[in-house]
């Protein structure tokens, strides 16, 4: 009897807690915004260069994400933008947009705004397995679609998502250049030239060194995400990487160094003796003793 009693005790409370239950959407508009940023000082970036590159490639021979057909190589900036609401200022080719993102009246969905008037043109975005999937409402002049990955963004017009523009997010790498790499203890002198921000989407950092003659350098990281294997039955490991080369005068660039790591990977370096370029996340002032 008191069991029986001490259960009708909890049966209000359980009833309370379960009366605070949420719409699905409520969490899924918690985990886009913390995927694509949760403070206004957060700038993320995303790039198409993979899709890009592996296109032209495959596309032409010796192609490149320069010679994309389908797919050309873009590229944008999205920040948090101030304020309760969850919204982000989105920088494209010079162009700025709002993403508004709410919950829709359903509850079943998160409804994303981009500045139309028509309604039918927000994108309703629902949770997929592993990602969100957002489309335009039938009857839209511009029909659109969207998928949101923790570290991707597929986006295009039409039904269609073969035919999307694919991104991914960018990390920012600090990267310095020695001339010459120093290494061994061995005592002498060297230039520093740096610190570079380069993303590790195709980002790059060209300088002129201060040797007689001069050289022209730069630094290029690529996450490799690849986009098909390259030998038969043999899978094609993703890999972080790192290119060094020397420009010419007309701007072209030959690859002199190339080394790769682990696609995860947060810090990359090359000594050449001639020259040492040291790339990572964690800048050399931030750097944390280690024991």
């Amino acid at each position: 009897m008191r069991l029986f009693a001490l259960l009708l005790l909890l049966i209000p409370l359980a009833t309370l807690a379960q009366g605070t239950d949420q719409p699905p959407a409520q969490r899924d508009l918690m985990v886009i915004g913390e995927w694509l940023g949760r403070t206004v000082d957060e700038v993320h970036s995303y790039d198409s260069i993979e899709q890009a590159y592996f296109e032209g490639r495959r596309l032409q021979e010796g192609g490149n994400e320069k010679t994309a057909v389908k797919n050309p190589r873009r590229v944008f900036t999205m920040s948090r933008a101030a304020g309760p609401n969850v919204a982000y200022l989105v920088d494209r080719d010079g162009v700025r947009e709002r993403w508004d993102l709410s919950v829709d009246a359903s509850g079943d969905a998160v409804r994303l705004t981009r500045g139309s008037t028509d309604t039918r043109c927000d994108l309703l975005i629902r949770r997929e397995a592993g990602q969100f999937a957002g489309r335009t409402a039938p009857g839209c002049a511009t029909p659109a679609g969207m998928l949101i990955a923790e570290r991707a963004i597929w986006e295009g017009t039409g039904t269609d998502p073969a035919g999307w523009t694919r991104y991914r997010a960018a990390r920012t790498f600090f990267c310095f250049v020695d001339v010459p790499g120093v290494g061994g203890g061995r005592n002498i002198p060297f230039k520093r030239y740096g610190p570079f921000t380069v993303s590790d989407q195709g980002g790059s950092a060209r300088f002129t060194t201060q040797e007689t003659p001069p050289r022209s350098l730069e630094v290029k990281l690529r996450n490799v995400a690849w986009g098909y294997n390259n030998a038969p039955g043999q899978f094609t490991r993703n890999s972080m990487t790192m290119y060094i080369s020397e420009v010419d005068a007309s701007g072209k660039a030959t690859e002199i160094a190339y080394v790769f790591g682990e696609p995860g990977a947060q810090r990359m370096g090359v000594n050449l003796k001639h020259l040492l370029a040291n790339c990572a996340m964690v800048p050399l002032e931030r750097a944390k003793p280690e024991f």
